[in-house]
């Protein structure tokens, strides 16, 4: 069944930020992880959706955002005829820098997180969605200006929310449940003799089952998935750390050198050298 659009109203970039109101009448599901070079907001007002982002499983209901740091990369994974609706933003890296100057304790806190609002912080949100889609509108010598405020305004109250308890988006699907647990295991466990026969055991799935969910939920398949954690793993301690190669290699879960520079290069685009080089902090 082909998506059906009942709301579509888009803000192209104004005062560093884009501001998308949609609503849905069947779901749909993407068919591999995409990023932005752009931090994004999301709350979803109506259906449920399902999203995969920074190694976890975000079972999302009406009233939870998402907060998605620049260059993360995310996938919707529910696949269902259920209508839904959602106000997304987009905020430049400029405009969050400018704000994160203003208010600090925002600097440590505009990292991917999921969050569940109480009802009355949905309600204010909901306000301010409205007052943000007026300044696009408006568009008058003091938008730009009441734009930053209402980001801002937006910024503090996810923060609030964050301290509060019950904040957590819950998983409630089984399957879901033990996804995320062996989706944990491979995170702490990247560098050691992994397998997906072990995963499987802990997801109480067969390894075949296990593989069609898994590749489903993150586009990869295990091994894929496995080698992007390790060269995700590998990025932070080249950024950090004068280390050779094959040290980093075994580091890393690899038993060769020229094994990992390979699977490096294909996800990363670059060698592990040229990484370090450009990138070091």
């Amino acid at each position: 069944m082909q998506n059906y659009t009942v709301l579509d109203t888009r803000y192209e970039l104004y005062g560093d930020c884009c501001l998308y109101h949609t609503a849905m009448e069947h779901s749909f599901s993407m068919k591999a992880p995409h990023y932005h070079n752009d931090y994004e907001f999301y709350f979803l007002i109506r259906g449920n959706r399902k999203y995969f982002l920074a190694n976890k499983i975000c079972d999302l209901t009406p009233g939870d955002v998402l907060l998605i740091k620049n260059g993360e990369p995310h996938q919707a994974t529910l696949d269902t005829d259920l209508p839904y609706e959602r106000y997304l933003i987009h905020i430049t890296p400029k405009l969050m820098n400018s704000i994160c100057k203003e208010y600090r304790e925002l600097a440590d806190f505009v990292y991917t997180r999921s969050l569940k609002l109480k009802e009355e912080t949905r309600e204010e949100l909901m306000e301010i969605m409205c007052l943000l889609q007026k300044e696009f509108d408006t568009r008058d010598d003091y938008s730009k200006s009441m734009i930053k405020n209402h980001i801002t305004r937006i910024l503090l109250l996810l923060h609030r929310a964050a301290n509060q308890p019950g904040h957590e988006v819950a998983l409630t699907e089984k399957n879901d449940i033990r996804l995320q647990n062996s989706i944990n295991y491979i995170v702490e466990h990247f560098n050691e003799n992994i397998t997906l026969e072990q995963c499987s055991k802990i997801a109480y799935m067969s390894p075949s089952h296990f593989s069609r969910l898994f590749h489903q939920l993150t586009s990869l398949s295990f091994k894929e998935y496995l080698n992007k954690i390790r060269v995700e793993k590998a990025c932070e301690i080249l950024q950090e750390r004068d280390i050779s190669i094959t040290e980093l290699a075994l580091n890393v879960g690899f038993n060769s050198s020229s094994y990992f520079s390979q699977v490096f290069k294909s996800i990363a685009g670059t060698s592990p050298i040229t990484y370090r080089k450009n990138n070091r902090k």
